[in-house]
């Protein structure tokens, strides 16, 4: 897959060809323009900002996403980000989601368009601290176009996914 992005950052807009597999994660994408070792990647996971390219809203990508699943096309315009901090500004919520466990404070995680993944992973959304839960437990499917393809299934369970 070949990309021409406009990457943005504190020295200003620089234009780039990003050559990746298919496969390759939003994380690694935001990582590599980042120059992060794997090292700091397991410590600090970065994620990208989009504007959208016109098709979406601006927001904030799920770093778990494959760069072809976050619809990342040519022309984008994208910054390295933290998955989750002041860059939620960026982020115009359509959902939000209310995460209360057991000896922890509640918490209220603001959702856009998107797919945002829930377990136990450091770049997940919406992250949980229970053993039980996988790494990349579910994710919730939160854009118009995916639900009504997807017959309004917006909440799917990966492992039985997988399973399939």
């Amino acid at each position: 897959m070949r990309l021409k992005l406009t990457v943005r950052s504190e020295r200003g807009d620089d234009d780039v060809v990003v050559s990746c597999d298919a496969t390759a994660t939003v994380g690694d994408l935001a990582s590599a323009l980042f120059r992060q070792t794997v090292e700091q990647r397991l410590r600090q996971p970065v994620t990208l900002w989009t504007d959208g390219g016109g098709r979406t809203a601006p927001r904030v990508l799920s770093p778990l996403l494959s760069v072809h699943e976050a619809g990342i096309g040519s022309g984008a315009l994208v910054s390295v980000t933290s998955p989750e901090g002041p860059d939620d500004a960026f982020v115009t919520a359509r959902a939000t989601v209310v995460v209360e466990e057991p000896r922890r404070e509640r918490r209220t995680v603001p959702l856009g368009d998107g797919v945002a993944f829930i377990g136990r992973d450091s770049a997940a959304q919406i992250r949980l601290n229970d053993p039980k839960v996988s790494r990349r437990h579910a994710s919730l499917q939160l854009d118009v176009i995916a639900r009504e393809a997807d017959n309004q299934r917006a909440l799917e369970d990966i492992k039985a996914v997988m399973e399939r």
